[in-house]
């Protein structure tokens, strides 16, 4: 936590209650922190102003957070969809990804890995995948401690074949425009011989074979 995001916080709430006719404590200030941690100082700062103009009540953290432009689960969870299934057109089974939302690698890993997804006939990657994706994603973004090692690159199978000889391929790093969750661990865009084929998925205790 900087010490940027604390002044603004401090300044933010005290603003607020200033405005909004509550009192201020030591408790309060740390609550608004805890809630509005992962944001930056200027996106608190912001959020606090745009707050002034279109919230009759104090802000909740949350609220905040809304007004900071953070994008709610569910909408974030299609966006998120939205950028598989592009990605999926574009470069298929056979070339190794990596999103920059890693938690989309997570969760491509826990429903089976990206070679998988890829081979799945388009009714069923609509009717199956797409709610199953949804759901696992949306839960993932609230679950605290989330392994980096779930979150690694997905390898295809062409740079599968090449890993198994110590070749090290760079995969396709797929942008999906959408802000780093505050749960998110920090993951290398790079495929390992040795660990993109191995390691126990703890999020739902299966296998990773991508």
């Amino acid at each position: 936590m900087s010490n940027e995001f604390h002044k603004q916080v401090l300044i933010a709430v005290g603003g607020l209650c200033v405005v909004h006719g509550k009192d201020n404590s030591d408790a309060l200030v740390r609550a608004y922190e805890i809630g509005l941690e992962g944001l930056t100082g200027e996106q608190v700062a912001a959020a606090a102003k745009r707050s002034l103009s279109s919230c009759k009540w104090m802000p909740k953290p949350v609220e905040l957070r809304e007004l900071a432009g953070e994008v709610a689960a569910g909408d974030r969870a299609l966006m998120a969809y939205i950028a598989v299934e592009k990605a999926v057109t574009r470069h298929g089974g056979y070339k190794s990804v990596s999103f920059d939302d890693v938690l989309i690698n997570a969760v491509i890993r826990s429903l089976g890995g990206w070679q998988a997804i890829c081979s799945k006939p388009t009714t069923e990657f609509d009717s199956f995948f797409r709610p199953q994706f949804l759901k696992a994603y949306e839960s993932l973004t609230k679950f605290a401690g989330i392994q980096a090692d779930i979150c690694r690159p997905l390898i295809g199978s062409h740079d599968q074949h090449n890993l198994a000889f110590g070749i090290e391929p760079t995969p396709v790093v797929i942008e999906c425009g959408l802000p780093k969750l505050p749960n998110a661990p920090e993951v290398e865009h790079k495929l390992i011989a040795g660990k993109a084929a191995a390691g126990i998925l703890k999020l739902k205790g299966t296998t990773d074979e991508q």
